[in-house]
């Protein structure tokens, strides 16, 4: 079937070319032969286009581009069929690296710098956003920052594009959560440890995360906090009331993207008009089926329904799928 139109919008300031590999083992001063390698596409919001292709539901991942790695970023996402916008920038974007352990299954990820933006590059940024808004019914502001870009940029981007009919998602942490508290957030997707971060405090059960999050409602313009909480599921607080939603039993192959993919099963409940809940159990799903996936790879399409309809007893209803 025809994939909808772009309903969701997702902006990466910090995105990544993703490679990895494996090796029998990991172990200091000496060469460690590995077995082929996988480039991928990389970053918050960029995960959460691929996944939302894969759900059926078109999307436009607009990402900051620079280099030659840029440049096979963006052969990347075209080859998965994501409709994108690279905002171009002198610096070449980073790379990451993720390692399998294959005698123990560990994973061990590094990630390198990203590149320093120029004012003018921020700015470009910017203007990118608030041309490519009006078609989108969910925007989703997903990762870090990137050097040269002031912990300010989300709140001032979500000043400017939030409106009654348009939904903005955040996934970031530390001061650049901090410091978009005071604009129209509709949800912030913190994991625990982020959300302690942002309270001040450690948060030991559901009545503390409860507290938490409405203490945070009240006193900030955000309107909906779901905080991940990784095999346990995640807990949705909105106005004063409270849920804890359990993660399905799966097996665990890798916890790469899982976040990402969580957010983009959110975003694709809201932009076809579920209740805050209602996405957060499809986001619990796509979270789970990229958790089966292994090493970089993220969730497939059969998974997430499967897991969805065992989990709420629903059907995703067929607005198109692909992948």
């Amino acid at each position: 079937m025809a994939p909808q139109p772009n309903l969701v919008l997702t902006l990466t300031m910090n995105p990544s070319l993703d490679k990895s590999t494996e090796t029998g083992r990991v172990s200091p001063n000496r060469k460690l032969r590995c077995q082929g390698i996988l480039q991928e596409p990389g970053g918050g919001g960029i995960n959460v286009s691929r996944v939302l292709r894969r759900l059926g539901q078109s999307t436009t991942a607009a990402y900051v581009c620079g280099g030659a790695r840029g440049n096979e970023l963006a052969r990347l996402l075209e080859e998965e069929d994501v409709a994108q916008c690279p905002i171009p920038i002198e610096s070449p974007i980073r790379e990451s690296l993720m390692v399998m352990e294959t005698i123990s299954n560990q994973q061990y990820r590094f990630s390198f710098p990203g590149p320093r933006l120029e004012a003018s590059e921020v700015e470009r940024c910017i203007a990118a956003m608030r041309a490519l808004a009006p078609e989108s019914r969910v925007i989703v502001l997903s990762g870090s920052l990137p050097p040269g870009v002031p912990s300010s940029f989300y709140g001032r981007l979500i000043t400017e594009l939030a409106s009654e009919n348009r939904a903005v998602v955040l996934d970031t942490s530390g001061e650049a959560l901090k410091e978009a508290l005071g604009s129209p957030v509709f949800l912030i997707k913190p994991n625990l440890g982020e959300f302690e971060d942002l309270v001040g405090k450690s948060l030991p059960d559901d009545r503390a995360i409860a507290d938490a999050a409405r203490r945070l409602i009240d006193e900030s313009s955000v309107e909906h906090v779901v905080v991940s909480l990784g095999a346990g599921g995640v807990a949705v607080s909105w106005g004063d009331r409270f849920e804890r939603i359990a993660s399905p039993t799966v097996p665990i192959r890798s916890r790469v993207g899982a976040g990402d993919s969580a957010v983009a099963g959110m975003a694709y409940g809201l932009a076809h008009k579920m209740n805050v809940y209602e996405a957060a159990q499809l986001g619990v799903a796509a979270g789970a089926a990229t958790v089966m996936s292994p090493g970089t790879h993220l969730c497939r399409s059969s998974d997430v329904e499967r897991l969805y309809r065992d989990m709420t007893g629903r059907v995703l209803s067929e607005r198109g799928r692909s992948g």
